[in-house]
């Protein structure tokens, strides 16, 4: 409708302006020398308002002509460009197949028309690694670096993540120092600082790291409990069997207190302390952590502790019966503690006990053992018989 009104409104004037030109046409008289050229005043008007258009005209076309090179030369560019897309996105999805040879040939074909050739000569890395030719892979690496000026991390990353992969942990480490020392404390950047110093067992550089990867949210809180129960436990390895007995508290006050509990920890540092017949404040420590982190690997410490009042120490296990009453685990412990004092007809109460709940070679031995005491060689040779299927099976 609104266009209606338009087309008729222009109507209307068209037949006003013609009526008005019909009845006074007006008169224009030109003259040059011996030439003279008269019209009407409306005949004039449309003819310079023409020659004014054709002007108009003829310009755009000489404007365009004058461009035309550039626009023959921008759609040819535009045209590679293009292509070089197309070829990109197929060798990034035949590197994601794993077809390492055509997304080779792929990425580079296109590298040199790409918008952004960084990508192409990453990608190429990726398939010259896929195809195990390391000096291809750090030529298009070094192709990458020179493609871009803020090229450096990223190629660096890419270096750093290609060379873990091949296990090239020293040429990973220095890779990843001299990016540390370019943009320090990126996190990307000490999250594989992390990962080579553990593959190295550097632990004394992952204790310096570790500060770091809590500030900057590297890791997850459970990523970095457990990378630092890790390092603990590598440094109680190296630290204790050359520690006198003086130096194990210190050795032990460096690990953090909410791991002096952990059964894997707590085992190797008592193990030292039961070598130096610290007997006691071994006893002390697994009871304690047992009496709050219920745990195998404790159990079969606190069985192993020579303990000066085996009474009070089976006694003490004998009460968390109340606690545990279907813990094969614990029965072995109080079986093993019943062995140690002698206590020949209660270890068998207890064995026979572990062994309804969870039969294993072990305390299949350990019974056999019991019986040989108790002068019963035909169980004893039944249950080594046993022990011996179960381990086979």
């Amino acid at each position: 409708m609104k266009r209606f009104l338009i087309y008729f409104s222009i109507l209307i004037l068209s037949i006003l302006v013609g009526l008005k030109m019909h009845a006074s046409p007006g008169y224009v008289l030109i003259t040059y020398r011996n030439w003279a050229v008269e019209t009407s005043l409306w005949a004039a008007i449309i003819l310079i308002l023409g020659s004014v258009l054709v002007f108009y005209k003829m310009t755009q076309v000489l404007v365009f002509l004058k461009n035309l090179p550039k626009r023959i030369q921008h759609w040819f560019r535009q045209r590679r460009a293009n292509h070089a897309q197309r070829l990109t996105t197929h060798g990034l999805r035949l590197l994601a197949e794993g077809q390492w040879r055509e997304a080779e040939k792929s990425l580079l074909k296109s590298a040199t028309d790409s918008d952004s050739p960084l990508i192409n000569y990453l990608a190429a890395a990726n398939a010259a690694q896929g195809q195990k030719d390391v000096k291809k892979r750090d030529e298009y690496l070094q192709r990458a670096l020179m493609s871009a000026d803020d090229a450096q991390v990223a190629v660096g990353l890419t270096r750093a993540e290609l060379q873990l992969d091949t296990h090239e942990l020293v040429q990973a480490r220095e890779t990843l120092e001299h990016l540390n020392r370019i943009v320090p404390r990126h996190p990307q950047v000490l999250k594989l600082l992390q990962k080579v110093y553990v593959d190295l067992g550097s632990w004394d550089q992952v204790k310096t790291l570790l500060p770091e990867l809590r500030r900057k949210n590297v890791l997850t809180q459970e990523e970095t409990q457990n990378l630092e129960k890790q390092l603990h436990l590598a440094l109680l390895t190296q630290q204790l069997p050359g520690a006198t007995a003086d130096e194990l508290p210190s050795i032990w006050s460096e690990v953090p207190r909410y791991l002096h509990e952990d059964p894997d920890l707590l085992v190797k540092y008592t193990d030292s302390l039961l070598a130096f017949q610290d007997i006691s404040t071994a006893e002390k420590l697994i009871t304690k952590a047992l009496n709050h982190n219920w745990d195998r690997k404790l159990l079969r410490q606190f069985a192993k502790v020579p303990s000066g009042y085996p009474a009070k120490q089976l006694s003490h296990a004998e009460g968390w019966l109340k606690l545990h009453p279907n813990d094969a685990g614990l029965y072995v412990c109080l079986g093993k503690l019943c062995i140690r004092n002698k206590l020949w007809g209660k270890a068998q109460g207890y064995l026979v006990k572990a062994r309804e709940l969870e039969p294993s070679p072990g305390i299949l031995h350990d019974l056999g053992q019991v019986y040989e005491q108790l002068n019963d060689n035909t169980l004893a040779m039944s249950c080594y018989r046993q022990g011996l299927q179960l381990e086979q099976s």
